[in-house]
């Protein structure tokens, strides 16, 4: 491919930074200045939207730039660095600004950059990295080159570096599954149209038809990544967006395989989306917000029609009316995902029900071990949550005492955070990445070995999830079995005004077992004989959290203190509700959350009761008053999934 190094462009709209779809794409105006101000400078903070691994203290370039050096035993971060999102920061704030130490440090970075990928170190024969960072040269250039006169030699060295980058992509092309090759893809596209290739040519072409692969191998019949990482699902839409953008600004059409995939993947992502908007923590994801996803699309959709150059119709997510409110129940089949909404008697209250299993191999690197795990939602704010993303770096900040100093593990100082860092000590040396990962740390029960540590449950087989309603009795239930015939079976029930985990646990020989719960950090958690009050400082207690056995083993519960990562990068302090069993083959364990109604509040009739040592799910009725319901006596009585009622789906 030899194109002229005039004939590229445009990516943006000819307002540049002050048009829609800039704006969409970086609503943050105020912040995206205070962002390049820090990188022209040499402060480097990664923080665009939907950005993979954020940062949240700037860390400061040297120039040369040590390539691939690992600040504070990150891994993520040279990558992050390597994919250029600052330069779009530098870019606007030349923009904006018209001050040239701007522009002056997007080309110092460029040539830095250039030199060392010219060595031909390992570090760059990274697809991804290549990908994301064509896209960020494109949309920085394109402003650059708008600001100032247009200088033949380093314009020549961009487009020679992008030419360079997607003829190593097309040959990486389909070595790659998941994310990556969606995001790949995408950028060949988007920078062979900014080059001024047509789709034939064998970039563009060679990606389309790639896509078509993908569609079909990587997106679930219910519109969810197979990789199942709600956070990652979002930066393929993301991407696509963005390489929708760009082509339409060249005047080229959307092609209907990308509407096509957009079409699955909006919806279904949509479908998981928390009361507040936001993705759910599930696997290796932040809680990103869906809305801006929706306003960049809409943004782009809008300006394509005004253009009259194509009038694509947006994604079915935005075509149809939407309804006001989520169905009461969304069962996505094919990923094995149960969403319970309007529980508690709630209107903005969900459950999520997730016994998605472990992907297929190459698609687990985003994946937990969380089989059977419930998230909850009251009042659109989290209450059972998942730990959250794994950040690699093992850096707890504290300083020099008697200073202001903030001192780090590594570099010339790394000795003094050593002396005086005992109390992080231990916290340093953890392997975050294994402990947000592990079972210990989320909403399931798990199994111990004899030494008390958490027993690899290998070779897992998830039955597929049912769920019914009747009676205003909403019943959901599934089964994990693993190799060695360790098996946890789990219904979740919602009735008029509780929530109940029946959790039953068989294994070959005796042993313990140990489930967990896991609040936010502004969440309070107080032990009032056996009832876990759930409150915060503002509107007091407001939840009630009970556990009771079927049998008499010796259920143990109680509080302690662990970590979750509420966005990557960050490690906060959280409450963990816990408990545990003896050494048993058998255990069946009841969980009831219930309104907080004071302490003299117990619910009349009750929608759950125990009779002896057998608890009885009622379904109230009034005339004439009585309880009738399914006794959790026959949990065990079928193999499998056991059903109290016949399943309606």
């Amino acid at each position: 491919m030899n194109f002229s190094p005039f004939s590229q462009g445009p990516y943006w709209p000819p307002a540049g930074i002050k048009s829609r779809i800039f704006q969409a794409r970086f609503p943050d105006s105020a912040t995206q200045l205070a962002r390049a101000r820090q990188a022209r400078d040499g402060q480097i903070v990664f923080w665009q939207p939907w950005d993979m691994e954020m940062t949240h203290t700037p860390r400061r370039l040297k120039h040369p730039i040590a390539w691939g050096h690992q600040p504070l035993g990150d891994v993520e971060w040279p990558h992050s660095l390597a994919r250029f999102p600052f330069m779009v920061d530098l870019a606007f704030g030349f923009a904006r600004t018209g001050q040239p130490r701007y522009r002056e440090q997007w080309e110092r970075i460029f040539q830095d950059y250039r030199h060392d990928r010219a060595k031909g170190r390992p570090f760059w024969d990274h697809s991804l990295d290549t990908a994301i960072r064509s896209v960020r040269i494109v949309q920085s250039w394109d402003i650059m080159v708008r600001h100032s006169p247009r200088e033949q030699a380093l314009q020549q060295q961009v487009i020679a570096d992008l030419e360079a980058s997607q003829i190593f992509l097309l040959s990486r092309l389909g070595s790659s599954v998941g994310n990556w090759e969606f995001i790949i893809c995408s950028s060949l596209l988007l920078v062979a149209a900014y080059l001024g290739a047509d789709d034939h040519e064998p970039a563009p072409a060679a990606a389309l038809a790639r896509l078509a692969e993908i569609k079909e191998s990587e997106i679930n019949a219910d519109g969810l990544e197979v990789e199942f990482a709600p956070m990652y699902q979002g930066v393929i839409i993301l991407f696509l967006l963005e390489m929708m953008a760009g082509r339409h600004a060249r005047g080229r059409p959307t092609p209907s395989l990308v509407l096509e995939i957009l079409d699955l993947l909006m919806p279904g992502l949509k479908s998981l989306c928390r009361p507040d908007g936001r993705v759910p923590a599930i696997g290796d994801s932040d809680p990103m917000p869906f809305t801006y996803l929706e306003n960049l699309w809409q943004t782009i959709a809008d300006q394509d029609q005004q253009s009259a150059q194509q009038a694509p119709q947006a994604p079915q997510t935005l075509r149809e009316n939407q309804p006001p409110s989520p169905p009461s129940t969304v069962h996505l089949k094919a990923t094995n995902v149960l969403i319970m909404n309007r529980i508690l008697g709630d209107n903005l209250s969900q459950l999520v029900f997730d016994a998605a299993g472990l992907p297929p191999a190459r698609r687990r690197w985003h994946s937990h071990e969380d089989d059977l795990q419930v998230l909850l939602s009251m009042a659109g704010r989290p209450i059972w949550i998942d730990p959250g993303r794994f950040t690699y770096t093992q850096h707890f900040r504290h300083n020099l005492p008697g200073s202001t100093k903030t001192l780090y593990p590594q570099g010339r100082w790394g000795f003094l955070y050593r002396l005086t860092g005992a109390r992080t000590r231990d916290l340093v040396r953890r392997d975050w990445r294994r402990h947000f990962q592990s079972r210990a740390v989320h909403n399931v029960m798990h199994c111990l070995d004899p030494a008390g540590r958490e027993r690899p449950l290998t070779g897992g087989a998830i039955q597929p999830l049912r769920h019914t309603t009747a009676n205003g009795l909403r019943v959901a239930a599934t089964s994990f079995r693993d190799e060695d015939g360790y098996q946890h079976c789990r219904w979740i029930l919602a009735t008029r005004s509780q929530v109940l985990l029946l959790d039953g646990v068989r294994s070959p020989d005796p042993a313990r077992w140990a489930g967990h719960f896991l609040f936010p950090e502004d969440i309070d958690l107080e032990d009032r004989a056996g009832e876990f009050i759930i409150g915060d400082k503002e509107r007091g207690p407001f939840l009630v959290q009970t556990f009771r056995e079927v049998g008499a083993a010796g259920l143990g519960a109680g509080i302690i203190r662990g970590w979750c990562s509420p966005q990557y990068n960050l490690k906060r302090r959280t409450t963990v509700l816990t408990l545990q069993s003896p050494p048993v083959r058998e255990w069946v364990v009841v969980t009831v959350l219930s309104r907080w109604r004071g302490p003299e509040g117990a619910l009349t009739p009750p929608d759950a009761f125990f009779e002896g040592a057998d608890l009885v799910l009622g379904i109230p009725s009034a005339d004439p008053p009585a309880q009738e319901g399914v006794r959790v006596r026959d949990f065990w009585a079928a193999t499998g999934v056991a059903r109290p009622v016949e399943a309606t789906d």
